[in-house]
C-alpha cells in the first residue's frame, strides 16, 4: 500500500477503552508511527492529589501531555507519514464540557470551569485537525473489564462507572466535529478479548479508507 501525503489519525473514545493499547499493536504491526499519553506511572501530583490541587490542575497536565503528540503528528504527517495519536479529548472538548452528567470531569460549580470552558474553546481553534478520527465503542460490560484490567487507581476514584455516559456525548462531539470538515470518522467497536483480533480488525477498516482516499 502507498500513500501520497501522510495522515493523522486520532483515537476517540472512553478512558480504558483500549485507544492506546490498539494503537501501540497496529503502529508496530504496520510500521506506522504511534504517540500515546505516558502510563500511571509518570503520573505527577498534580493528577494523584485531586482532591486537593483539584481538577483543573490534573487537567492541564493531561493537556501539556497530549497536545505536543498532536503537534509531533501533524508535523510526521507533513513528512509524509501516518500517524496515530491515542488522544484527541482537547480538540474536542468544548463540544462535551458542558454537557450534562461530565461532573466526573469537572464540577460545573468548580472555580476553573469558565477557564477550562475558554481554554477548550481555543483548542478547538488552534489545535492541528486529524483527517482520520477512530471512536472506540465498547459495551458498558466491555469497558469495565478493559478498564478494571489496567488497575488505574484514578480510573476507580474519578473514572468508573461514572463517565460511561461520557460515551454518548463523546460520539456526538466526535460527529459535530466531523461536520466541520473534511476529518473521515470511524466508529470501531472494541471487545474485551484478543488484542491481535482487535488490531487487525482495526488495520482492514484504516487501510480500505486510506485506499479510497
Amino acid at each position: 500500500m502507498s500513500i501520497k501525503r501522510g495522515l493523522m489519525v486520532a483515537g476517540v473514545g472512553l478512558p480504558g477503552v483500549g485507544k492506546s493499547t490498539i494503537f501501540k499493536a497496529l503502529g508496530n504491526q504496520k510500521n506506522w508511527k504511534h504517540l500515546c499519553e505516558p502510563e500511571e506511572s509518570d503520573w505527577p501530583l498534580a493528577v494523584k492529589m485531586q482532591e486537593a490541587s483539584g481538577a483543573f490542575t490534573a487537567l492541564t497536565w493531561f493537556r501539556a501531555m497530549r497536545v505536543p503528540n498532536l503537534f509531533i503528528a501533524d508535523s510526521l504527517r507533513q513528512q509524509g507519514q501516518i500517524v496515530l495519536v491515542d488522544s484527541y479529548y482537547d480538540k474536542l472538548m468544548t463540544h462535551y464540557i458542558k454537557e450534562p452528567n461530565m461532573e466526573w470531569l469537572m464540577h460545573p460549580n468548580d472555580p476553573y470551569f469558565q477557564l477550562t470552558n475558554q481554554m477548550a474553546l481555543a483548542d478547538n481553534i488552534n489545535l492541528p485537525t486529524a483527517d482520520i478520527m477512530v471512536f472506540f465503542e465498547a459495551t458498558f460490560i466491555s469497558w469495565k473489564k478493559l478498564i478494571m484490567s489496567r488497575k488505574r487507581q484514578l480510573d476507580l476514584e474519578r473514572v468508573f462507572p461514572d463517565a460511561f455516559l461520557f460515551q454518548n456525548v463523546l460520539l456526538k462531539a466526535a460527529e459535530v466535529e466531523c461536520k466541520k470538515g473534511s476529518t473521515q470518522l470511524i466508529v470501531f467497536e472494541n471487545e474485551y478479548g484478543s488484542i491481535d483480533r482487535s488490531t487487525f480488525k482495526l488495520g482492514v477498516l484504516l487501510e480500505n479508507l486510506i485506499d479510497s482516499r
